[in-house]
């Protein structure tokens, strides 16, 4: 077997393992299974990410790094959209440095969204202990990603720990998201300037 061949094996092998595991994941949001489950790559978060944008109805908070095109793109990216459409309300804080993140790909996704319905705070989180990475859905769906990531494995590790219908870890992590976001709002008037684009 050529060097070509093996890899599109491989590939071929890792797309059958993420179709399954795609497949588990809408059964567990169907049922609101609250089954706690993981995902160890990048394919596997974009996965959870879109599908819960998917079965949104009513919020959806994100505490993301930089807010990547190379991750909020395309399906996952049109999933948001789609939610807007639909009447859910979207909150993004970004953790990174501001240099780092995609703005233009939050004021993207802030044109392409329903009127209203995204809004987004760029700033640096300094914190140690508390969750950076995260994303809670209608108050009960949620992935807390766990340690660091690792772009050098083959898929690039990402470790989460994700639940359909965790309701208490769900509450907490919006509690913390909606503390910080608090606070990044009473900032913002002191600068006087407005919060993201939702208020244009």
């Amino acid at each position: 077997m050529t060097e070509t061949n093996e890899h599109n094996a491989s590939s071929t092998k890792e797309e059958a393992s993420l179709t399954d595991y795609r497949t588990q994941v809408k059964a567990w949001i169907a049922s609101d299974a609250n089954v706690i489950f993981g995902n160890y790559s990048t394919a596997h978060a974009a996965c959870v990410v879109e599908e819960f944008a998917k079965s949104a109805k009513e919020s959806i908070v994100l505490m993301s790094g930089a807010f990547a095109r190379e991750f909020y793109g395309n399906d996952v990216f049109n999933a948001f959209v789609d939610a807007s459409k639909r009447g859910v309300s979207i909150r993004i804080v970004t953790s990174d440095d501001p240099k780092a993140v995609d703005i233009d790909n939050l004021n993207a996704l802030h044109d392409a969204c329903a009127k209203g319905k995204v809004a987004f705070f760029v700033a640096r989180y300094s914190g140690k202990e508390s969750p950076t990475h995260f994303m809670v859905v209608d108050k009960k769906r949620y992935r807390l990603e766990r340690g660091t990531h690792t772009p050098t494995e083959d898929p690039p590790l990402v470790q989460a720990e994700v639940c359909c219908n965790g309701v208490v870890r769900a509450s907490k992590l919006e509690d913390f998201f909606n503390l910080v976001w608090a606070r990044l709002e009473i900032q913002s008037i002191k600068k006087n300037t407005k919060p993201s684009p939702m208020s244009r």
